[in-house]
């Protein structure tokens, strides 16, 4: 059996109860930011959106994501984004 593992941490931003997921496998990470992390665009530009409830704290999240990510070379699970559903970061 590989060893497999499912993080859900609450984050709040786009909802106040809003989770994020880590999937970690054989070595690799999958995050999944959901409504906070949608599309590759916004790990482009600090902004803090009007549509989240604390659009700050969401912003600040996935400029921690966006470093992490490179870091730890994550695949980013996007579902909204139309043409990119899974990207990896490089360092």
């Amino acid at each position: 059996m590989r060893g497999q593992l499912v993080q859900v941490y609450p984050t709040g931003g786009h909802t106040p109860y809003h989770q994020v997921f880590w999937i970690k496998e054989d070595g690799e990470t999958a995050f999944y930011g959901a409504d906070n992390l949608p599309q590759m665009g916004y790990l482009n530009y600090q902004i803090a959106f009007k549509t989240d409830y604390d659009g700050k704290k969401a912003m600040e999240k996935r400029i921690i994501w966006k470093q992490r990510a490179q870091e730890e070379q994550w695949k980013i699970l996007l579902y909204h984004d139309i043409e990119n559903e899974i990207i990896r970061l490089g360092k």
